[in-house]
């Protein structure tokens, strides 16, 4: 029996040591690593439990059953130990079914023979009494052995390599994990090969216990696990190509792999230009022109070509965009972000450059769509700006009716109120105080309400504006609610209706007049045929006279009428107009008012190319397309209804159609007594004044018709009054859809 206080000391200490790492290791149970190394501490108690058993054992018998034990915890923690170097290092992806099945079978193989030892002496030939002391091991012992330091080895080797991968926290880790593993080994070498006679291995493995407690505690062993080099690199979504001094590929990771052009060959040792897919790489330029480099841009030097980018200063970092074209038709090309940077062994020692490739493929769609969307918002924007500040009013937005300030109003307070819109955004006036005192609290009230009840609100009402005067204008908005229907703002226009309030005032008065005028003048008329009828030969010139008067007033009575119908109709739109069928018309109109007095004194002539000739002898029958508006034949009806009332004799009309390339010229000839130069001024300046005015409204209706595509003309002749209206010829004849018929507004 192995005796002496301090051995058996050590191997309570050492499987003490061994349970509390087991312990510590529990709640890293879950991280890399954590599963194998605690079947590796697992071993330890085992192996050191079953020592300290043996020792303290003083039947023989009893103490070979603890020796037989100890055999359960040496290839645990052999297997425990390789199974841990991998996981730790990071090539779990080893640990397999398979493998796991096969670094079984000597495990198994071993417990097998150790309790079968009587039978074949494979694994001890003789044990003296105290079978922990030196024993004369056979040839399954050796082969155990053996078996043993290969995989030690294998798992040493495995965490060697990976230090020189690894940071220096990790270094000085795995530095204490391997001392905490090579201890116990390098006892048990000695035990194995030299003249030991006590194996002091458990001991050993106290101390082992004791160097990865440290190591947990000291460097955060199991709480800080190291990633592997090669898992970091290929789980990157970039793509990294290690190079040294002279650009050669040293190392690279998976998602490099579209970039190259190697196939399946390798691409260590190659230049970096041999190995980069340079036909299906294309550099894009930024808008500037400039490929960044640092900080700053690259200036004339810049590279414009990805050679060029490749022989920058390999001690500054350089980045680029490049496009690949990929090996299929089918798919579409990729963007990438190369950056060129280098590393540094030391800090004064260049070890190489690091060219890394990310996808920037989805950025640059998200860039583009994000610049599109810009730029239509932009365009919006503008297009928004401009209807607002060409509105014939004022819009403005304001947080609720009443407030005292609004967030926005248009250029248009100024046409509208007399105001700056930073009038009514300072606060300095609000739109309420605007309103006419008479009519404030009744605006007010009905906004409001339009509001609550998520109503549009229309009103018509007075304000004073800046100069102090009174005008009218129609205020028509509605409250923006969100989805609660919580007030966000009030949003409306404001329109100045003076001049429509001015003119609904004097169309009612022009029908009162017009009415009245009629009433009387018929009235006026009747009297005189009464008075004809009893009055003497002289009194009847009188009366002729009175009765002229009469039906002259009734006649400014009618082109008053037909003045308000002009208004109340809606304007006329330049469109192609057959001059000849509006001709016709007017003529329809005189003839039927004027027949008996014009008839057989009127002549029509053309000259000219019309659209469409005449197949007959009558010149009416033809087309002749102009620019002009569906109400030309009132201003030719004017014209030539003018040229008979102002004729005290027989009226005779010649009448000139003259048909050129771009333009058509009616000209009108009469035999009256021509229209008085005065007259004649009123209606080219289009002006007239308390002095100077004209008598009658036909040549105005004309005026206004005609305007602003076509002229009117008058030149006074020796026997008469020449008048010549001017259109501008249609350059495309309408289609039969889109031909409209000629008017004659007489309401």
């Amino acid at each position: 029996m192995i005796e002496g206080t301090v051995f058996t000391a050590g191997l309570v200490m050492a499987t003490i040591l061994s349970v509390v790492l087991g312990g510590m290791t529990w709640q890293y149970r879950h991280r890399p690593g954590a599963k194998p190394f605690l079947l590796l501490v697992a071993g330890l108690a085992l192996w050191t439990g079953t020592a300290f058993a043996g020792s303290i054992e003083t039947n023989p018998q009893r103490a070979l059953v603890w020796y037989r034990l100890s055999y359960l915890g040496i290839p645990t923690v052999v297997l425990g130990w390789f199974l841990f170097s991998l996981e730790f290092s990071g090539r779990s992806e080893w640990i397999t079914r398979r493998t796991l099945g096969l670094l079984a079978i000597q495990p198994v193989a071993l417990q097998v023979a150790v309790w079968t030892n009587a039978s074949h002496n494979l694994i001890w030939r003789d044990l003296s009494a105290d079978p922990f002391a030196q024993a004369s091991y056979g040839l399954g012992f050796w082969i155990h052995a053996l078996y043993s330091y290969s995989l030690l080895l294998v798992g040493t080797l495995v965490l060697c390599s990976f230090v020189l991968y690894t940071k220096t926290l990790y270094r000085d880790q795995t530095a204490a994990i391997l001392f905490a593993i090579t201890i116990p080994w390098v006892v048990n070498i000695l035990y194995l090969f030299t003249s030991l006679s006590v194996d002091l291995t458990p001991i050993a493995l106290g101390v082992s216990a004791a160097a990865f407690g440290w190591s947990m505690l000291r460097y955060g062993f199991m709480d800080v696990v190291p990633v592997a080099r090669e898992t970091v690199l290929d789980e990157m979504n970039d793509g990294v190509l290690v190079l040294d001094t002279d650009q050669r590929v040293v190392d690279r990771n998976q998602a490099i792999n579209p970039l190259l052009d190697v196939g399946d060959n390798p691409v260590v040792g190659k230049a970096v230009t041999e190995v980069l897919a340079t036909d299906r790489l294309t550099l894009i330029e930024e808008e500037s022109g400039r490929v960044e480099t640092g900080n700053r841009a690259a200036g004339p030097s810049t590279p414009r070509s990805l050679s060029a980018f490749l022989a920058v200063d390999p001690s500054s970092e350089c980045t680029c965009e490049v496009r690949l074209e990929m090996n299929t038709r089918d798919q579409p090309s990729r963007t990438y972000e190369l950056t060129l940077s280098p590393f540094y062994a030391k800090k004064a020692a260049r070890t190489g450059q690091l060219l890394v490739a990310r996808d920037v493929t989805l950025r640059k769609r998200r860039e583009r769509e994000l610049a599109e969307t810009t730029s239509a918002l932009e365009r919006q924007s503008r297009e928004q700006t401009a209807l607002i500040e060409n509105l014939p009013g004022m819009v403005y937005r304001m947080p609720e009716p009443g407030s005292n300030a609004c967030t926005f109003v248009s250029s248009g307070a100024v046409t509208v109120t007399g105001y700056q819109p930073a009038t009514f955004e300072s606060g300095r006036r609000s739109l309420q105080e605007l309103a006419h005192e008479e009519e404030r609290e009744r605006v007010l009230e009905r906004k409001r309400t339009a509001i609550d009840r998520d109503e549009r609100y229309d009103i018509t009402y007075r304000i004073r504006d800046g100069d102090g005067g009174v005008r009218w204008i129609r205020d028509v908005g509605a409250g923006v609610n969100t989805s609660d229907g919580t007030l966000v703002t009030t949003v409306g226009v404001m329109l100045d209706v003076t001049s429509s309030k001015e003119r609904e005032q004097l169309e009612v008065l022009n029908r009162v007049l017009r009415h009245n005028i009629r009433n009387e003048m018929n009235a006026i008329r009747g009297y005189t045929s009464l008075a004809r009828a009893e009055t003497t030969e002289a009194g009847r010139k009188h009366l002729d006279i009175v009765e002229k008067k009469s039906a002259a007033i009734l006649r400014v009575s009618n082109k008053a009428r037909v003045v308000q119908a002009l208004l109340e109709s809606r304007s006329g739109v330049d469109q192609p107009v057959d001059l000849v069928e509006g001709l016709r018309r007017a003529l329809e109109q005189i003839d039927d008012r004027y027949g008996d007095l014009i008839r057989g004194h009127v002549t029509i002539e053309t000259r000219g190319c019309f659209d469409s000739e005449s197949q007959s002898e009558d010149p009416l029958e033809g087309i002749l397309w102009v620019d002009s508006v569906d109400r030309l034949s009132r201003a030719l009806y004017e014209l030539l209804e003018n040229a008979i009332v102002h004729d005290s004799g027989q009226p005779t009309l010649e009448i000139e159609i003259v048909a050129r390339d771009r333009s058509v010229d009616i000209h009108i000839v009469d035999t009256g007594p021509g229209i008085p130069p005065d007259e004649r001024d009123v209606l080219e300046t289009k002006l007239e004044s308390p002095l100077d005015h004209g008598s009658g409204l036909g040549l105005w209706i004309c005026q206004w018709v005609l305007s602003p595509t076509g002229s009117l003309a008058l030149e006074q002749g020796e026997s008469g009054t020449r008048a010549t209206v001017s259109l501008p010829r249609a350059e495309l004849p309408p289609s039969d859809s889109e031909r409209h018929p000629v008017e004659f507004t007489d309401r």
